[in-house]
């Protein structure tokens, strides 16, 4: 049996209403003459639909009211009950999206046919609404389960990296003090400063591979620090490639030597940029330029301003990037079968992707396998200027 709270605030009217419905074999669960009553009635015993005077008389809580609460909180199907109402409370009604109105005075059959209507139509939404958790439960679900896995992977990609990559310096810092300890008394000071060189490159090289490692956890745990400062991009970019050539000098570890072409077109003077991360970014891709690219090759930059927007372009003529490594090139700890000789952890671009974006920027790439890479980071100046 049907349970039915009846709100109505005549008193013989709502009696009626009752009568009327207990002979077409409903059960009234209240009458309940006030809007400030109805929320208790519904708590005190929960119906399965409420008939509603959508006026209610002049008191504070009108039926409209009372039945946005009842859908929001309870999702209880109402039928406004109306008599004379003006066009803005029936408007206000519908706003609520009831499941009916009936128009006073009604015969029973009126108020059979507006019951049973919206009883049937609650139960296919309420049918609907319950799939529909159904799915994004299993939705979720399914999000997390990949997540699992995504987790799982990156796991396994920096212990496979982390086994390789490391264990290579460790072998040299290890080889180079034994065998200072065990022959250094008979060898020349420059040949124990050669030693020692070893082990200092050894120990630079494994401080950047954990240096890449902190920096890519603050990148996915979004603590790195976006701290953006007027400078002139053009000579930030001379700077840095100043310094980047001057490093490769100096580093006896350094794959290749290559030749550098930096051209500019346009002009900005002045953009608000945070130091730091362009540095990383552009670094990482001069970087793998160098890493990928034959000996004494050379190594395009190009800064173009464009619309209040700076293009950096490296480009190199190197190993390029397979078809099916493509789809991979941004994700942490990802290495190419045939970059798998060349030293590094595969967390650059993943990082300088992701810095691009805190810039509010994007970085894409071009390459085919054995022809070269093109990778362009576009910043708009605008964004934080």
């Amino acid at each position: 049996m049907k349970k039915i709270l009846v709100v109505e605030d005549e008193p013989i009217t709502a009696d009626t209403i009752s009568a009327q419905l207990g002979q077409l074999g409903y059960s009234v669960t209240d009458i309940v003459l006030s809007g400030v009553e109805v929320i208790a009635s519904v708590l005190r015993e929960p119906p399965d639909l409420v008939l509603m005077d959508i006026n209610l008389g002049q008191q504070d809580l009108d039926g409209v009211a009372i039945a946005a609460q009842l859908k929001s909180q309870f999702r209880l199907p109402v039928i406004y009950l109306t008599g004379r109402s003006d066009e803005v409370t029936l408007a206000r009604g519908k706003a609520t999206e009831p499941f009916g109105f009936i128009i006073k005075p009604f015969t029973e059959r009126d108020l059979r046919v507006a019951i049973e209507t919206a009883l049937y139509k609650h139960q296919a939404e309420q049918q609907l609404w319950n799939r529909n958790l159904i799915l994004e439960s299993e939705l979720d679900l399914r999000e997390v389960l990949a997540a699992e896995n995504d987790l799982e992977d990156l796991k396994a990609r920096f212990v496979n990296m982390a086994s390789h990559e490391f264990r290579t310096p460790l072998s040299v810092i290890l080889l180079a003090a034994e065998t200072l300890e065990s022959y250094g008394n008979n060898w020349t000071r420059d040949k124990q400063i050669e030693r020692i060189h070893r082990i200092e490159a050894a120990v630079k090289y494994l401080t950047k591979l954990l240096d890449n490692v902190f920096t890519f956890g603050k990148a996915k745990l979004d603590e790195s620090e976006f701290q953006p400062v007027e400078i002139d991009p053009e000579q930030f970019c001379r700077d840095l490639i100043a310094e980047f050539q001057a490093a490769q000098e100096v580093d006896p570890e350094s794959p290749n030597q290559i030749n550098l072409i930096f051209a500019v077109s346009g002009m900005c003077d002045r953009a608000s940029i945070d130091r730091k991360l362009l540095k990383q970014i552009l670094t990482h891709l001069l970087s793998n330029a160098t890493k990928f690219s034959g000996e004494s090759d050379t190594i395009w930059f190009d800064l173009k301003f464009i619309d209040r927007v700076a293009e950096f372009t490296i480009r190199d003529r190197g190993i390029g990037i397979s078809e099916a490594d493509r789809a991979h090139v941004f994700e942490p700890f990802y290495r190419s079968n045939h970059a798998s000789l060349i030293p590094g952890m595969g967390l650059g671009l993943s990082i300088s992707k992701h810095f691009a974006t805190m810039h509010g920027g994007e970085i894409s790439f071009t390459s085919a396998e054995h022809q070269g890479c093109t990778f362009t980071f576009r910043l708009p100046l605008d964004t934080h200027s």
